[in-house]
């Protein structure tokens, strides 16, 4: 299973931590986001990741670089911010082959039950999907 982790923006809404720091580099209880999403993604199997970047891109790629190694992850520069729905569309060779896959944001924190998810949106009628293709 795939994901995109979306961690590009300025974090301005976690101003003044985020003058210093990206968003999913936030601590939180004294860890930074990127370690839940990092233990969420492990839990319900979600093997590769997508994270796009844009602010303080190189302390996330040194966060990666010594910190996952069981996932693997594809890391995006945005030069320009491209918006959630610009990054899927620059990104969508990353899940052409998917039947389904998922997309978060990086300064949200959930425990949320990913296969529950999955669940029910599989049973759905009117499955949710974006015009990626």
């Amino acid at each position: 299973m795939k994901a995109f982790l979306l961690a590009a923006g300025l974090g301005t809404r976690l101003q003044p931590i985020t003058n210093t720091l990206p968003k999913c580099l936030v601590p939180v209880a004294g860890k930074p986001m990127l370690y839940y999403w990092h233990n969420l993604f492990r839990k319900y199997g979600i093997t590769e990741v997508l994270i796009n970047l844009n602010h303080f891109p190189e302390q996330v790629k040194e966060y990666i670089h010594n910190n996952i190694i069981d996932i693997k992850v594809t890391l995006v520069n945005e030069d320009t911010l491209l918006g959630s729905y610009g990054t899927l569309v620059q990104n969508r060779n990353f899940v052409e082959k998917e039947e389904s896959f998922f997309i978060f944001y990086a300064d949200t924190l959930t425990n949320v039950n990913l296969f529950d998810m999955m669940k029910v949106h599989n049973q759905s009628s009117k499955p949710f999907t974006i015009g990626l293709f």
